[in-house]
């Protein structure tokens, strides 16, 4: 949990080290015959950088209540928006579906009339507790 103010608290997304290895296997994939084969800067640079900067999103995927707001950030940018009080069950998943979410130890969080939200917060417990604060009415299945 960081960057907490009086009405806020903001929550980092846990880091899957199988999710980052992932990546950095495809990243060896598309540069590997660059480097044996014909070595060139361009063709070894382009995929490298793609490869990092998605590693880099994945580091920065915040989740902050704000009043009775789940924002969630990667980043700068702002991802999805959510009144807590219209949440009505948060269950744990192991989804694979893309999400905002950098873990597969995952949470989905149900919405009146609205999909469903998943999230992988580091510190799940501290999470769903101050989401439970604002809106007591969250059910919640067992972690």
């Amino acid at each position: 949990m960081t960057g907490n103010t009086a009405s806020s608290k903001t929550f980092r997304s846990g880091v899957s080290g199988g999710l980052v290895g992932f990546l950095l296997f495809i990243d060896a994939v598309m540069v590997l015959p660059v480097v044996c084969i014909d070595f060139s800067w361009k063709a070894f640079l382009i995929p490298t950088v793609m490869i990092m900067v998605s590693i880099w999103f994945l580091f920065t995927i915040k989740y902050t209540t704000s009043g009775t707001r789940l924002i969630v950030k990667c980043a700068y940018i702002t991802l999805s928006e959510c009144d807590i009080m219209k949440i009505t069950r948060i269950t744990p998943t192991r989804t694979i579906l893309s999400a905002p979410a950098s873990s597969f130890d995952r949470l989905q969080i149900d919405i009146i009339k609205g999909s469903p939200l998943v999230v992988s917060p580091k510190d799940k417990e501290g999470f769903i507790q101050e989401l439970r604060r604002i809106n007591p009415e969250i059910a919640c299945n067992r972690l």
